[in-house]
């Protein structure tokens, strides 16, 4: 469960709940009685060894050693908080978790656990979590700290984050195909951290190829072609209005009559109950104006496809300069009908999407899914030019954590001036600060004693 990210592209991920962290930590730390263990069959256990961390996709835990009714039994343990979870994320599909020997959970809520390769899982429940004690992190206490150490450590765990995300871009294009893939990231990312899920469905009801299909079967205007359908589909013409929205003008009424219209002649639904949310989000992230910037930058682009407009660029571009200016006018100049937008009130958004934005777009989107294009092509050019581009992308968002994080070691965040660096600060958070590992924690070696 905790390395199991599916296709989420912006990280980090949602914060572990308690219960789950705490599961986690039980089981890393051996923090339960081991008198006595049984499966839920049964079956007589003992852990001669419970893994190391896994650092990549797959299993939570890597080269474990379990003695299962007196055979000795090696390979990985997955920990989910239910075990319905295994199938609700995947696994039974998926060939990496075919070498778990033992399914580590807290409730037993489903029948047998199977892998892909049809073998039947033992499961073990840990219900004797003990409570982790909260304390001061060590790194309170620091007084210097060697910064290029530091820094060499955030890389090295940025290159693992980038490995990562390119085996999930791998795993998105092998299930659904290379464009569409790229179309449900793309849209993934609108979504900023309270409207993801909405939007994750929302591409999931209207996929890439319906849409180009419309643009290519009518010669309507196709910006009011595309914001009927995506306003429409995502239910903001109905009575549930979203705020900000100019529901009284000429253009609303226009977009409701080609939405109906466009939902009858080509059996477009309304997705009435998609979890949008306002309260909190400033005025020029509402996901109205999100899905009428997609709208903007997919008329740019038709007829020709996202994906492989993105990898052709990357291909000609001579270096990474002319490749970002060509993204900042995809991706921040409109074409008409955006800065005196009719639908929009108080519109004060010159550009489609932010410059951080951007660079975060850049980061967990265009470049790990063309280190995957290049791997599944073996293109080694390509690959190469991928890593190369993704080390050169300026600071993107900085989540507070980051912000804390630097503090607590006192070093300056000038110092970090490119997406690289934070992404591996992000993972190190992940992997270390969040799950309360103190004692396991890389940096402490490079604390300097004056």
């Amino acid at each position: 469960m905790f390395n199991c990210y599916l296709y989420r592209l912006e990280e980090p991920a949602p914060r572990l709940r308690r219960p789950e962290k705490l599961l986690y930590l039980n089981w890393l730390n051996q923090n339960f009685p081991q008198n006595n263990l049984k499966t839920t069959k049964g079956i007589a256990l003992s852990i001669i060894a419970p893994g190391k961390r896994n650092e990549l996709e797959g299993p939570d835990f890597k080269d474990a050693m379990i003695l299962l009714g007196g055979e000795i039994c090696k390979g990985d343990i997955e920990i989910h908080w239910k075990s319905s979870d295994w199938y609700a994320h995947g696994h039974s599909q998926d060939d990496l978790y075919n070498n778990v020997i033992l399914h580590v959970v807290a409730n037993h809520d489903t029948s047998d656990i199977r892998t892909k390769s049809g073998k039947i899982l033992p499961t073990f429940i840990l219900t004797q979590l003990v409570e982790i004690p909260r304390s001061e992190p060590p790194c309170l206490t620091w007084q210097n700290i060697a910064e290029t150490e530091v820094h060499n450590v955030i890389q090295n765990l940025n290159r693992l984050r980038w490995q990562r995300k390119s085996q999930n871009w791998q795993n998105a294009i092998e299930c659904n195909g290379a464009e569409e893939a790229f179309y449900q990231g793309w849209v993934d990312v609108l979504g900023y951290s309270q409207n993801r899920q909405a939007f994750r469905q929302f591409a999931r009801i209207l996929p890439l190829e319906k849409i180009y299909y419309l643009l290519g079967s009518t010669n309507r205007d196709p910006i009011p072609l595309l914001e009927a359908v995506f306003f429409g589909t995502a239910g903001f013409l109905d009575d549930k209005l979203p705020p900000n929205l100019n529901c009284d003008s000429l253009y609303f009424q226009t977009l409701t009559k080609d939405w109906h219209h466009f939902q009858s002649e080509y059996g477009l639904r309304c997705a009435q109950d998609l979890p949008w949310h306002f309260a909190g989000t400033r005025p020029a992230n509402y996901p109205h104006k999100r899905l009428a910037a997609l709208a903007q930058c997919l008329v740019k682009l038709f007829p020709a496809y996202p994906g492989q407009t993105f990898i052709s660029q990357i291909k000609m571009a001579p270096n990474y300069q002319r490749f970002y200016e060509w993204t900042v006018d995809l991706l921040q100049q409109p074409e008409g009908l955006w800065k005196n937008h009719p639908l929009f009130i108080h519109q004060r958004s010159q550009v489609l999407m932010g410059t951080e934005r951007l660079n975060d777009f850049l980061t967990n989107l265009v470049l790990p899914y063309c280190r995957a294009i290049a791997i599944l092509e073996k293109d080694s050019a390509l690959m190469e030019k991928a890593v190369l581009f993704s080390e050169q992308v300026a600071l993107g968002e900085l989540p507070q954590t980051i912000r804390t994080f630097y503090t607590r070691l006192k070093i300056d965040l000038a110092s970090t001036k490119c997406n690289w660096m934070v992404q591996g600060a992000i993972e190190f958070n992940q992997r270390f600060c969040e799950l309360n590992l103190c004692n396991l924690c890389p940096l402490e070696a490079y604390v300097t004693h004056q």
